[in-house]
């Protein structure tokens, strides 16, 4: 990026979302981070996601990335007041050479379970629904429309369908789904970003003197050793990764957890979204002895040999329901630990007050959520779903259980 600013090159720089993970502490040691790295690069706007949009309820904080920076999304807003939760719906960035680049930002109101959404204060209106609102005041003051859609490439599709007039939809929590380059749907492009911060998404725009898109071309540029290294850059990191060893080492010092991997015995609390296996057990019995004895059932020990247990970007997949309760911590939140049923299937609370067909299918992006391309190349999903499918052996062995 340097090179490119230094080569006279003009581009814009953008985050779609979730760039921290966790809650608490570790959210802030992440922000803490990401506002002084975004900074150093010069990056022009973040889009919302919805980690970003507890961040800003739970902290109260505006404008988190710095003044520079705008945090933007046009659908997140306090649950109770109706306020958005970002610094505006959009922004509007001009060019050296005059063009005007109207940005919007939106998370899908399917990423959030309802029940959560309430529980952190967060509202999430529907896409189609704020975006509609703010399109004609991005037509009429801009020359191209970005949207960075934090929803999924299904989701982006639809509205690259509904909304002709954008002209691009950057795609962010797209559950492991690649593009060499980009799609188009109608006129609007469409490019997914990739996760885990290991890729640049590169979007080279053709721009006609009346200001329109002639043409286009995209790649992703691999963040490694080749790129060099920046002396600043490495500075934040260590800080970084000094705060984060601080505060784990704080937690060390507590005393360690007696806990077993798997616990055994469910203990009530106030409802939440997740429920945990052992209450799928009460009807699924087989299914879940069948599961202890899987991978899934181990994953949050990988995360405690490595003394990695509190580590929000680890423990999002290696347990279930992570900062459902913003309160715990996850090395003493033993009743998640591991993959567990509601990680593939959703949350229980509901199917466990009113029983019944229908919940808990498992598709492909829900897998991929975890094994995507960077952390699981060997993943296929017709292949390894038989590893864990528990349910169609156990469900016959417990067919007279009801």
């Amino acid at each position: 990026m340097k090179k490119a600013r230094e080569g006279g090159d003009t581009f814009l720089l953008l985050e779609l979302g979730d760039a921290i993970v966790g809650a608490g502490e570790h959210a802030k040691i992440k922000m803490q981070f990401f506002s002084r790295a975004l900074t150093h690069m010069s990056y022009d706007v973040v889009g919302m996601g919805d980690m970003e949009a507890r961040y800003v309820k739970e902290s109260g904080a505006k404008s988190p990335f710095g003044q520079n920076i705008p945090l933007i999304s046009a659908n997140a807003v306090d649950f109770q007041t109706g306020e958005l939760l970002g610094d505006a719906p959009f922004v509007i960035k001009e060019t050296p050479a005059g063009l005007r680049v109207g940005i919007i930002s939106v998370i899908s109101e399917s990423l959030v379970h309802p029940v959560l959404q309430e529980k952190i204060g967060v509202r999430l209106i529907p896409a189609q629904e704020a975006i509609q609102k703010y399109i004609g005041d991005l037509d009429r003051q801009s020359d191209i429309i970005v949207l960075l859609s934090h929803t999924g490439l299904e989701s982006a599709r639809a509205l690259a369908s509904k909304f002709p007039n954008i002209d691009v939809i950057l795609v962010g929590h797209s559950g492991g789904r690649q593009m060499e380059s980009f799609e188009k749907v109608g006129n609007t492009i469409i490019m997914v970003t990739r996760a885990t911060g290991k890729w640049l998404g590169k979007l080279v725009l053709d721009i006609t003197p009346e200001k329109r898109i002639s043409g286009a071309s995209g790649e992703y540029v691999a963040m490694g050793s080749e790129c060099g290294e920046d002396p600043e850059m490495l500075k934040l990191v260590e800080e970084h990764d000094a705060d984060l060893n601080r505060y784990y080492s704080s937690l060390h010092a507590a005393p360690a957890s007696s806990a077993p991997t798997i616990p055994q015995r469910y203990e009530p609390r106030e409802p939440e979204p997740f429920v945990s296996a052992l209450k799928c057990r009460e009807c699924h019995r087989s299914q879940y002895e069948a599961w202890v004895q899987t991978d899934h059932a181990k994953a949050f020990e990988t995360l405690r040999r490595e003394h990695k247990e509190n580590d929000p970007a680890c423990a999002s997949c290696h347990m279930t329901g992570f900062a459902t309760d913003l309160r715990i911590q996850p090395s003493m939140n033993s009743r998640f630990w591991g993959v567990q049923c509601e990680a593939c299937h959703g949350p229980g609370v509901r199917h466990v007050r009113k029983p019944g067909k229908g919940y808990g299918v498992v598709l492909e992006s829900t897998c991929r959520q975890c094994h995507d391309a960077d952390r699981g190349k060997n993943f296929n999903f017709r292949r390894d779903r038989e590893k864990v499918a528990l349910c169609k052996t156990a469900g016959q062995a417990n067919a007279g259980a009801e």
